[in-house]
């Protein structure tokens, strides 16, 4: 096999496995979960191996890199620096880890799918996968709203009958279907398939419509209406394509009007967003979360991830759940990594607009205005360009870029459209000699080298807590589990502070051995303290062992800065009223449960019980 023909097997295995790895992010769940992300780690080490090998087949091979990828190398380069500084470096490399693999992601796309067939393949493939996804979520819709697979939805999360998908939250499907039905659309009127494949298309198209109101998203929907807006202006102004334009839009606001006249629960969920107001939104209390974040940190932020890590010090009252995310990814971007963050990122976008705007107006001008014109490469820009814009308008609303599966596809798509700007940016096009190749095999084997390691480590990471979780049968075994998978990954704080709980709740149990149980729980608050400085229940836990021991002076420090650390908190209020209980100061106690009832009363049973033995109390003490 010459090298002519090794380059071209390699370029077509490198395609297909990009593909298998998109498909993948969106079919397992998004790929939100630990375990499940390790999978697309591993397929981006072997599109990096791929890549090396291709770099010395070909010897004439041709980087293209435009601006935008100077952008993904800052953030990058942010994220490693991140990882060894931030609070909770766990967290942090977790977000380092996904960087690189999206950052894999784009720069592999841009060069993987250039030919007419190739993209052709990857529209239809992306397609297909909506499609299921559309049919999944009427199938949920209509029989079983209740899982995603083997998966329970939390009913707490009050989806109800929403169509989701592959995925848990309903909103990403929205905006997946957002994302693939303008492309989908813009092949079906302005490129040069034939007639049959364009009528698959347009049919396609409107099952994606009706996805997208299955799932119920308010967000979902006004991203489809601001991608659709744009797409139908751009195609209006092109004389070759008005009475098609006419034609989809008016199929599109026919059936998504029908739609909502007909389902109730989309008139009652546009009803209650408009008389509910900016107050009633929880939306507004996350975002003044995010913004207090930032206001405190505005240069680089808490951290990568750290929002999270960060909420509770900073929420409101009205906010007692851990939202996780801010629910808008500038704000996220903001708050996470300060101005300098949010300036690399919206750097990097509008140097994404500028190429693209430029290869736009050369494309119109090549196109003119012949009804007989058709292009593929129209197609793959309208619809993409109009992709984006339904993204960037999702992200004001919920965190599509803190989704994998999403964020992977996001990143190849706009790949895909930055690599049409190559014919009007020849000066980004760059032929890489021995020296370059070189240095790039050194990168690329660096980064597979630390993908792979922190790959394996945390599959045996994730495989001891699976075993300690489900499959042991003892106290000891579950221990011992626990113990390996901290010794595996001493950086993850969730492990020591749970192996800590776990002693906590059987000193509690026991009647002889109950002391060294709870010095053991002590012993190991205190490494899940250290791991992570900032989570106000491991404060509180460790204060609760020390009352159990009669250490009550010892314990209300920890107590204290649990509040600190949590003022506005229902659950550390409770955990404080314990601590007042084991006192026997039954008024101050019982100011504490009023105030952790007062801010939240669903899941609070604590509380309510602990007031209402303190009220017998009372009553008794009265009596006598």
């Amino acid at each position: 096999m010459n090298r002519e023909n090794a380059d071209r097997w390699l370029l077509r295995t490198t395609a297909g496995l990009l593909l298998i790895q998109l498909i993948c992010g969106v079919a397992f769940t998004g790929m939100v979960r630990g375990e499940d992300f390790l999978i697309a780690q591993g397929l981006t080490v072997l599109l990096l191996l791929l890549w090396i090998a291709r770099l010395w087949t070909n010897r004439s091979l041709e980087i293209y890199w435009p601006p935008a990828a100077w952008g993904i190398v800052a953030f990058t380069t942010m994220a490693l620096i991140w990882a060894f500084r931030a609070d909770v470096p766990y967290v942090a490399r977790t977000e380092l880890l996904r960087t690189l693999v999206y950052g894999i992601v784009f720069l592999t796309a841009m060069h993987c799918f250039r030919s007419r067939e190739s993209i052709r393949i990857f529209v239809f493939a992306l397609l297909a996968l909506a499609l299921a996804n559309s049919i999944y979520a009427s199938y949920q819709t209509a029989i079983d709203p209740a899982h995603v697979w083997h998966f329970e939805r939390p009913a707490a999360y009050g989806y109800g009958r929403r169509g989701s998908g592959f995925f848990i939250n309903p909103n990403n499907l929205a905006i997946l279907l957002a994302m693939i039905l303008p492309v989908a659309l813009a092949f079906a009127m302005v490129s040069r398939l034939k007639h049959l494949p364009k009528i698959f298309l347009g049919y396609a198209c409107l099952v994606l419509v009706v996805g997208i109101g299955l799932t119920l998203s308010r967000g979902g929907w006004i991203a489809t209406a601001a991608s659709m807006f744009l797409f139908f202006i751009a195609l209006l102004r092109m004389r070759a394509f008005r009475t098609h334009a006419i034609i989809a839009m008016v199929t599109i606001l026919c059936l998504g009007g029908f739609f909502i006249s007909q389902s109730e629960m989309g008139k009652k969920r546009l009803k209650n967003a408009i008389q509910s107001g900016p107050q009633g939104n929880i939306r507004i209390h996350i975002w003044e979360t995010a913004w207090d974040m930032w206001s405190d940190h505005p240069v680089v932020g808490v951290g990568p991830g750290h929002f999270d890590v960060r909420y509770r010090e900073y929420r409101s009252e009205l906010m007692q759940a851990r939202p996780i995310r801010a629910h808008n990814d500038y704000l996220n971007t903001l708050a996470d990594l300060g101005v300098i963050g949010l300036a690399v990122v919206l750097l990097t976008l509008g140097a994404c607009f500028l190429g693209i705007r430029k290869s736009w107006r050369q494309l119109r001008e090549s196109l003119g205005d012949s009804s007989s014109i058709r292009s593929d490469r129209l197609a793959l820009t309208l619809g993409v360009s109009t992709a984006m814009v339904a993204l960037l308008c999702h992200a004001v609303f919920d965190f599509p870029m803190h989704i994998p599966g999403l964020a992977m596809l996001a990143a190849a798509l706009l790949a895909l459209l930055l690599a049409q700007t190559r014919h009007s940016t020849p000066q980004h096009r760059v032929s890489l000699q021995t020296r370059g190749k070189s240095i790039a095999t050194i990168i690329a084997f660096a980064v597979g080298v630390f993908l792979t390691w922190q790959g394996v480590l945390r599959f045996r990471e994730y495989r001891q807590i699976h075993l300690a979780e489900r499959g042991s049968k003892t106290f000891e075994e579950q221990l011992t589990r626990m113990g390996e998978a901290h010794r595996i990954e001493p950086s993850n704080p969730d492990t020591p502070f749970q192996i800590a709980e776990m002693h906590r709740l059987q000193s509690w149990k026991a009647d002889t051995d109950y002391e060294s149980q709870a010095e053991s729980a002590i012993s190991w608050f205190k490494k899940a303290i250290e791991l992570d400085p900032h989570d106000p229940l491991r404060r509180a836990r460790l204060g609760m062992c020390l009352d159990w021991l009669g250490r009550h002076d010892e314990a209300w420090p920890h107590y204290e800065r649990a509040l600190e650390l949590d003022p506005r908190g229902y659950h550390t209020a409770s955990l404080i009223g314990w601590h007042y209980l084991q006192l026997r100061d039954f008024e101050e106690a019982k100011r504490w449960f009023e105030l952790s009832y007062s801010r939240s009363t669903a899941n609070n049973s604590d509380s309510w019980s602990y007031l209402q033995i303190i009220k017998e109390r009372q009553k008794e003490g009265s009596s006598r």
